[in-house]
């Protein structure tokens, strides 16, 4: 039986990003990752807009995991690069759906949802400039209002 589940949502000035998460059985290409990647690197290429599935896969295997993944993460990892790179030349930001079979669901969601809190504060959406306040000065009344009962 397989399942589908969402994985990755970033904001990025109002752009949500997601991939597709397909687990699949052992003998992936990121069995032997590295486990101690730089988390700014894994993150770029983990949301990568510009690249395919089967590049930011083939990346990630290379860049590996941050040493405070837990083994149960790791493992969804593993699985995830190796759904991913099954999507060949599709565009990495178009991959928003998965399926998973149900063994694999529980390590899948546990590793989309260590890189989406590894990974927050790292890809922070990046300011629109015609958003930031003005500097000129605002109009004020220039005479604060009476404080004294009116009578009619």
């Amino acid at each position: 039986m397989n399942l589908t589940i969402s994985s990755r949502p970033v904001v990025r000035v109002g752009f949500v990003a997601a991939a597709l998460l397909t687990l699949a059985a052992c003998g992936g290409i990121a069995d032997d990752a590295p486990t101690d990647a730089d988390p700014q690197a894994f993150c770029d290429a983990y949301f990568s807009e510009t690249q395919t599935a089967e590049e930011v896969a083939k990346e990630l295997a290379d860049i590996g995991t941050p040493e405070d993944i837990s083994d149960d993460e790791r493992n969804g990892f593993e699985t995830y690069v190796e759904g991913l790179d099954d999507e060949g030349d599709k565009a990495n930001k178009d991959v928003s759906s998965v399926q998973i079979p149900a063994d694999d669901q529980e390590d899948g969601n546990a590793f989309v949802t260590y890189a989406q809190n590894t990974c927050g504060a790292l890809q922070a959406p990046t300011e629109d400039p015609s958003a930031a306040p003005s500097e000129e000065p605002t109009e004020e009344p220039t005479e604060a209002p009476s404080e004294e009962p009116t009578t009619e």
